[in-house]
């Protein structure tokens, strides 16, 4: 996925720009986001749920050992790239989920 790096100041920039209603929402959306204080809480609470497999992830340990120590076969590379697929997909899902989630009490 391609990505923009962008300055606050330029965010700031574009949202001005928008149509009154749309920065309306755009601001609304922004204040149904959780504080880092209760994203921190929440992946706490959520992250076991996100995690691969026992199994899934000690094979990952062992293939990236051997990817740093220069000894990974092709084969063992196909299988690394499938695991860290899976690994980034659940810390998206888990991230997507944390984003999600209503702030809960009324301290930001």
């Amino acid at each position: 996925m391609a990505s923009v790096d962008l300055t606050a100041e330029q965010i700031l920039d574009a949202a001005r720009q928008l149509p009154a209603p749309e920065r309306k929402r755009l601001v609304l959306a922004l204040q149904e986001l959780p504080n880092p204080e209760q994203a921190r809480a929440r992946a706490l609470r959520l992250r076991r749920s996100y995690r691969l497999p026992a199994k899934e992830r000690e094979r990952l340990r062992e293939l990236l050992a051997k990817g740093n120590a220069g000894t990974l076969n092709a084969a063992e590379s196909v299988e690394l790239d499938g695991l860290v697929e899976a690994f980034e997909k659940k810390t998206h899902e888990l991230a997507l989920t944390i984003g999600r989630a209503k702030p809960r009490g009324g301290s930001r």
